[in-house]
């Protein structure tokens, strides 16, 4: 795993040496073990290093090969690699080294652009044919690693890379802002699709590949989840499951250094767990994260599994004093915006993990592949409840209003308004993304200034709902789950992870989203996927064995902290300091009136606005960040913002 970034410039001239110093001074958490960069006439290209395979200084990037002239930078991992060797040895190749980042080179030698579709695994590269002048790039499949990238005709400049600050410390400019982009970021808590908060940048979406030649820019999709759901008898499919399985752990497991696993005790989580003790004979650490309030804290699951197989585990504690000094550093490092509630919580636990291994596996991806979300039986539940006679209807909603506000967790006056107001809405497509909305189009009127007549309002909902309605798919769960994988998933969880883990230079792998495992959910029919408003069935029944019961029969459960309490409580001064009306004024574009409501109402306990806070504090922390003072120091990237008990000013990173 590395960071990567570069620059491509129209004009052939010399790309700044100390701007591409800078880059890797951006990149340089996500790589501790080696770095550098290389340029040559209208091309530069910066890498930072987290050895995992071929450890030798012949894994070195930015890697070249002279016939012909090709050099990349890589982040990922290539887990067919060796196979894939062997297959362009028999071609007559001839490899320096034994590292997955030599073999994309030689595929694209060998194969051209079409090489990408052979890669099995995370990636995300830019490769440069120096002999046709063309910078080609890839993401993987389901968009695991990030790429983003400026492409500007007027400056005749192509930059990309691993995060935004790595384009931004080249430049030592901020962009403008994407007005559309903060709107759907207020909205559901990330930004989906290709856009990212400033107007200029954009994310190569995932399964696509990317091609710069002759100052043009083409964008290829070369990969699609595709659901043909077959007549598979229900008795054997839970055995393909679980080979399925069984041979995505073992790839996940290759590796020139110690694997471990985050454990939530979760089924996924503890399926992953449960394979990889299987297959290695070695000790497994685990690691896992917890709350000292009980309803919320959940290591008592992970612990029961952890004894069950005999791990090594690890386990942290997230408080309130954790989050007041770490919250910031999150922002940072999530630099795309994707302030996800669990943001603190995991940074912490990758930040224990990466005491003790480089790599660790994780469960992500097993809730959209087997339709484990709430939301998924909330489409099906609401088919039926629009028909129920307008009367009633109108009665529960009524009585949603008159129900006291609650800060527990995923508490029952929450999720039956906000079932209320997704299923209301008529459409399958608009209900389902409602349940994952924070602030509703009204809502973020009243804290968002988006222009005259609301002319930067995103269009957002529309494209999701078109992405839902357009999937490749012929039920509403498929079509929800498509939706998902291509918009929550990649851009929210996904993004989540890989900014909180290689904010400490921890690999995280998913193994429940490789390939062979992503393309048999979706040729897995519903019936066995869903049943009574039970999620996972058949991946439950694939792992059943090899799990205590406990674990199988335990309900969903969201992973997050008692933040809505903590901000009324531990973090009230936080959200006066943050939140204050000179502070959001000074960004000219969030309502001064509309957010003094919301915390009011907030920490008065007249409402529960604590993902809407939380959203508008991490607004406020990454546009100081990045647009206010981020490049006061003129060193850009090296040292993310300091913790709270850090005393004194708070410098922009790299002071």
């Amino acid at each position: 795993m590395c960071g990567i970034g570069g620059i491509v410039l129209f004009d052939g001239g010399p790309p700044d040496a100390a701007g591409m110093q800078r880059m890797v001074d951006a990149l340089r958490h996500r790589g501790p073990d080696d770095e550098g960069f290389w340029v040559q006439a209208g091309v530069g290209m910066a890498h930072t290093r987290l050895s995992v395979i071929d450890l030798s200084p012949a894994g070195r990037q930015p890697m070249h090969v002279e016939s012909p002239s090709l050099s990349i930078v890589y982040n990922g991992e290539v887990y067919n690699h060796r196979e894939l060797r062997r297959t362009l040895e028999e071609k007559g190749h001839r490899f320096r080294s034994s590292s997955d980042t030599e073999v994309i080179l030689r595929a694209y030698a060998e194969w051209g652009e079409t090489c990408v579709t052979r890669l099995e695994g995370m990636f995300a590269f830019a490769l440069w044919d120096a002999a046709r002048r063309r910078l080609f790039a890839a993401r993987d499949r389901l968009g695991i690693k990030p790429l983003y990238y400026h492409f500007d005709t007027t400056t005749r400049e192509f930059l990309f890379g691993s995060e935004i600050k790595a384009l931004l410390a080249y430049r030592r400019d901020p962009f403008g802002l994407d007005m559309a982009a903060l709107d759907d970021y207020l909205a559901f808590g990330f930004i989906p699709l290709s856009r990212t908060p400033f107007r200029d940048v954009r994310k190569l979406p995932a399964a696509h590949t990317l091609t710069l030649e002759r100052g043009s820019l083409t964008l290829q999709r070369y990969w699609d989840l595709d659901f043909r759901p077959d007549d598979r008898p229900s008795v054997d499919a839970p055995e393909e499951v679980a080979a399925a399985l069984e041979a995505a752990v073992r790839r996940h497991l290759i590796a020139d250094v110690p694997v471990g696993a985050f454990l939530s005790g979760g089924v996924d989580s503890s399926a992953v767990v449960a394979l990889m003790r299987e297959s290695r004979e070695v000790p497994l650490a685990t690691f896992s994260v917890g709350f000292e309030e009980p309803s919320y804290d959940e290591r008592a699951f992970a612990r029961t599994v952890a004894g069950h197989l005999g791990t090594d585990h690890h386990e942290v504690i997230c408080t309130a004093r954790d989050f007041e000094s770490l919250w910031a550093r999150t922002v940072w490092h999530a630099d795309g915006l994707a302030a996800d509630i669990s943001n603190v919580p995991l940074f912490m636990l990758a930040r224990d993990a990466r005491r003790h291994v480089p790599v660790v596996l994780s469960g992500d991806g097993g809730d959209e592949m087997f339709g484990g979300y709430p939301t998924y039986r909330a489409d099906r539940l609401a088919a039926v409840y629009r028909r129920v006679p307008r009367p009633v209807r109108d009665a529960v909603a009524t009585l949603s209003t008159a129900l006291p506000t609650s800060t527990a967790k995923l508490s029952f006056d929450f999720k039956l308004r906000q079932f209320l107001a997704g299923a209301e809405l008529g459409d399958a497509a608009r209900s389902h993304f409602a349940w994952r909305t924070f602030f509703t189009a009204p809502q973020r009127a009243l804290v968002l200034d988006a222009g005259p007549d609301g002319r930067e309002r995103s269009d957002t909902e529309d494209a999701l709902t078109r992405l839902f309605h357009a999937a490749p798919a012929a039920t509403v769960l498929q079509r929800a789950i498509y939706a998902d994988v291509n918009s929550f998933l990649v851009d929210s969880i996904l993004a989540k992870v890989d900014a909180m883990t290689m904010a400490h230079a921890l690999e995280a792998r998913v193994p429940l989203l490789d390939r062979e495992v992503v393309e048999l959910a979706s040729s897995i029919p519903d019936r066995l996927k869903m049943r009574w408003g039970r999620g996972k069935r058949i991946f439950k029944k694939a792992v059943r064995a090899r799990l205590p019961r406990e674990v199988i029969a335990r309900a969903k459960s969201s992973f997050q902290p008692p933040l809505a309490e903590w901000l009324r409580t531990d973090l009230r001064a936080t959200v006066g300091d943050v939140l204050s009306d000179g502070r959001v004024r000074g960004l000219g574009f969030l309502r001064p009136s509309g957010v003094e409501a919301l915390k009011s109402e907030h920490l008065g306990g007249r409402a529960n606005h604590g993902f809407r806070l939380w959203l508008l504090m991490n607004l406020v922390e990454w546009h100081r960040l990045f647009v206010e003072g981020y490049w006061t120091s003129g060193l850009a990237g090296r040292r993310p913002p300091p913790c709270s008990e850090e005393r004194g000013p708070r410098p922009a990173p790299g002071q």
